[in-house]
């Protein structure tokens, strides 16, 4: 009987030993401590220990909130749990998300380059991941998985790029940071201006092809009467179309009216980029024509006209029935004979109204409407 009440008493104190091993197994943890921080252990033949590096862990058994201290634990049972910290220093549990120094792409900052440097730092090991919002698929990039910190370039696509930076450490704390930026390395091109020969008026066109202009600016004059600028308002004077940008503007010639000028555009981008048109000459002719008279007989379906016109630099004379069903401009003369055209058409029977107008070779015109039945 006294026997078997030992075999029983032994098979209790085993099992309670293998109970207590266990718990003492589930005890076991990783500390993390980051540099600098104080490693205090409550066996005093241990010295206690400063973090010297980056990040410092150790097997530890139990922790004393009361003394802030650390009970060393079993590397064998702490190689088993993975490397993941489950305390940092203090004895507390992380329940901090990780912070991301981002030390580049700057904010708003404007690349020449596709490649972009990405620099951070970050407070504790943590899983990078990054999307661009601007991306149409939109999706999670990894950058680098369980680092402190990240210097390397990726490329980045043209224009704006609205990044989102999602950081995850090892517990599974996690935050995100925002940060635009914007791309430029393509350089603007001028493709064609106008006038290109001739005569200027005042008026002037431009096509180029950039998908970040910043300042268009008209340079025009002459040694005799200064030079001036103009810069165009890209929002009202200028229009997009399958990737090309042509403007339209005017500018006040009336000071150089009869003298040869010149003239040229230069395009900036957002990033500094720049181009110039070619410099182009022209003579300045910002006197209108002038009718001097207008003369018509009408002989059955035939109108002999006899217009007195005054202009150094003619172009032409046209006409437009309004009256027809498809009104269109047909030339009346493209010569003077002295000053005077004279020139014989041929209209249906019924009313007309025909507006007619003189054009010189700068573009400057003036018109004049005549009204006429032809029975």
């Amino acid at each position: 009987m006294k026997q078997k009440t030992s075999l029983i008493l032994v098979s209790v104190i085993l099992v309670f030993a293998l109970f207590v091993n266990i718990n003492l197994a589930s005890a076991e943890f990783w500390a993390c401590f980051g540099q600098g921080e104080q490693v205090n252990f409550c066996n005093p033949s241990i010295p206690d220990r400063t973090c010297g590096t980056t990040l410092c862990k150790y097997c530890m058994k139990t922790f004393n909130d009361g003394n802030q201290c650390y009970s060393s634990g079993n590397f064998n049972i702490c190689n088993t749990l993975g490397g993941e910290c489950g305390v940092f220093g203090g004895g507390s549990l992380d329940a901090e998300p990780p912070i991301l120094t981002l030390n580049s792409p700057v904010e708003n900052e404007i690349y020449k380059e596709r490649k972009v440097l990405v620099d951070f730092e970050i407070n504790e090991k943590a899983t990078v991941y990054f999307t661009n919002l601007e991306d149409k698929n939109n999706h999670w990039v990894k950058i680098c998985d369980k680092c402190l910190d990240y210097f390397r370039e990726r490329s980045f696509d043209e224009g704006l790029n609205n990044l989102t930076f999602r950081v995850v450490d090892v517990v599974g704390n996690e935050n995100n940071f925002n940060l635009s930026f914007f791309v430029d390395s393509k350089d603007p091109r001028i493709l064609k201006t106008d006038p290109r020969n001739g005569f200027a008026s005042g008026s002037f066109n431009v096509q180029f092809k950039e998908e970040n202009p910043k300042d268009l600016t008209l340079n025009y004059g002459n040694n005799i009467s200064g030079y001036l600028s103009k810069e165009l308002n890209l929002e009202t004077e200028c229009n997009e179309y399958r990737g090309k940008v042509t403007c339209n503007t005017d500018v006040n010639l009336e000071n150089y009216d009869g003298e040869e000028i010149e003239y040229q555009f230069v395009l900036t981008d957002i990033a500094g980029n720049t181009d110039d048109s070619k410099n182009r000459k022209l003579d300045v002719d910002t006197t209108f024509p002038v009718i001097n008279n207008l003369n018509y007989t009408i002989d059955r379906t035939r109108v002999n006209f006899a217009i007195n016109v005054t202009e150094l630099n003619f172009d032409k004379i046209e006409y437009i029935d309004n009256s027809d069903l498809r009104p269109r401009w047909k030339t009346m003369c493209s010569r003077l004979k002295g000053e005077i055209c004279e020139k014989r058409i041929f209209l249906k029977t019924g009313a007309h109204d025909l507006d007619i107008q003189v054009i010189d070779d700068a573009g400057n015109g003036i018109s004049q409407n005549v009204n006429l039945i032809i029975i």
